[in-house]
């Protein structure tokens, strides 16, 4: 039996990047301070980290 080398590349759109407040489907490889470590899964698994941000409006300064 042969072995192959698997290099294959799932790209769902036609465009390489998702639109600016575009609701894609990641998967989550890592959980750090700031964010999170993600991969695009419709756009060939590219990896891209998805910053926490904090409403400040829910905190009352003393």
């Amino acid at each position: 039996m042969a072995s192959h080398s698997s290099n294959l590349e799932c790209r769902m759109y036609e465009a390489k990047y998702p639109e600016v407040d575009m609701a894609v489907k990641i998967q989550v490889k890592n959980i750090a301070d700031m964010g999170a470590y993600i991969s695009l899964l419709e756009y060939n698994n590219i990896e891209g980290m998805m910053l926490f941000i904090m409403n400040l409006n829910q905190y009352k300064l003393i």
